[in-house]
């Protein structure tokens, strides 16, 4: 159930899968959020083509617990981008009670191969049991009192370990979603790209976006979609270059996003015990589209008798005009050069600026560098001191963010110190 007790809001996929062997702290119930308490004590030369799918469940006319309101319209629009964007091959559930979501599963388990990537998606309602200490996701067909129609983490997880699939990606925008194993820090991203790329693809990987930690979710606020929701399609549909990672979607756009809007912070990282091996899940831009918008989620609608709300695609605001944030403050600091390096170190709350040359439409990357324990914010600014770009670097000893200029002249990036205190390293090249 989403996080509210009486009034749930939707799920996402689950705290399921961190959950398990995961501590959780007591489950408060609030309104406007996903969860339910439960009562009781770039380059592909050489390789096979790899074939993209993705399972998308949505839940919303729950019979027997609280009715939630974007959870179908989260993954039907999640649906048409992968569809039309990214050249996926989608299973779409709106509605959908335990059965169907379970041989869905068994079915993606039987018949996918080693080249084969899978995106599992689920927005519903969503409970940690802390009696048992399991979390489960909780389908149309759910009761609050009996756990019999509900999804244990153990069965998504060992399901997950049995896909032959050589990347497998969880997005659980849900409540409680439990804690991320810790001990599996991503690489640092190294500046030679296609290389990072290519250790991506080579290690296997199981990897869980979660919308929030121990803590309740909210299921609106973002124009029709969750919050959550609204920044993973903005960052599916802005993110830059052709291909990129789990990883850097979730740094890029969701991280900052979500939780400078609500009081959810969302976390990345590894599935515990599900077979993970280094790797991580490269999205990659089809030149191909897939038919009609709406198609795959009409059919879902049909086969449920069931025909829906109307889907509108929530408006989009490119990073690239965004408005400037309060306390920008005058923005000088050291120049660094294409090819140059900074290092530092920076504590909580403090602001470190440097200026750079851009010209126009000739793209720039950043690699960033910094100790466990501490992370920060870094903002481009161009020269009216409107940001245009940012990446929040919290959970990984390191980040890459990739920024092609719109006009010539002085830039300004940002370092704004949160979590803690560290060093940093900083490096600017040309794309």
């Amino acid at each position: 159930m989403k996080c509210r007790v009486r009034k749930p809001v939707l799920v996402a996929l689950m705290a399921l899968l961190f959950a398990l062997g995961a501590s959780i702290n007591n489950v408060a119930s609030q309104s406007n959020s996903r969860g339910q308490t439960a009562n009781r004590n770039e380059s592909t030369a050489g390789r096979p083509a790899a074939k993209y799918f993705a399972l998308i469940i949505g839940d919303n006319q729950y019979q027997y617990l609280k009715k939630l309101n974007t959870a179908v319209n989260d993954a039907a629009e999640l649906d048409r981008v992968l569809r039309e964007t990214y050249g996926f091959q989608t299973k779409l559930l709106l509605d959908a009670g335990r059965d169907r979501i379970i041989d869905a599963l068994n079915e993606y388990r039987a018949n996918l191969d080693e080249q084969s990537y899978l995106l599992i998606y689920y927005a519903g309602h969503g409970v940690y049991d802390k009696s048992i200490g399991v979390a489960y996701w909780l389908p149309v067909d759910a009761r609050q009192n009996s756990n019999a129609r509900w999804i244990s983490a153990e069965d998504v997880t060992g399901n997950i370990k049995g896909v032959a699939a050589a990347h497998v990606l969880v997005i659980s925008d849900s409540c409680y979603s439990g804690k991320l194993n810790r001990n599996e820090s991503a690489a640092i991203l190294p500046a030679e790209r296609r290389r990072f790329l290519d250790k991506m693809r080579e290690g296997r990987s199981r990897t869980l976006i979660a919308s929030g930690g121990n803590e309740p979710v909210e299921d609106d606020g973002g124009n029709g979609h969750s919050v959550f929701a609204h920044a993973l399609l903005r960052g599916l549909r802005n993110m830059e270059g052709s291909e990129f990672t789990a990883a850097e979607l979730f740094n890029q756009f969701i991280l900052e996003q979500v939780a400078g809007k609500a009081d959810q912070t969302p976390e990345y990282g590894a599935i515990r015990n599900s077979g993970h091996d280094g790797g991580d899940f490269v999205f990659v831009r089809s030149k191909a589209r897939a038919g009609p918008v709406m198609e795959a989620s009409q059919q879902a609608r049909r086969q449920q008798g069931n025909p829906g709300p109307q889907i509108k695609p929530s408006p989009e605001t490119p990073p690239e005009q965004s408005t400037a944030m309060e306390n920008s403050g005058d923005l000088r600091g050291d120049l660094i050069g294409i090819g140059g390096t900074k290092t530092g170190t920076i504590t909580d709350g403090q602001r470190v600026d440097y200026e750079f040359e851009a010209v126009s439409n000739v793209p720039l990357r950043f690699v960033f560098q910094k100790d466990l324990g501490h992370g920060f914010l870094a903002q481009v600014y161009d020269s009216s001191g409107r940001i245009v770009k940012q990446i929040a670097v919290y959970t990984m000893r390191g980040g890459e963010m990739p920024f092609t200029p719109r006009v010539t002249g002085r830039h300004y990036i940002r370092l704004t110190g949160k979590r803690g205190s560290g060093k940093y390293t900083l490096s600017l090249s040309k794309l």
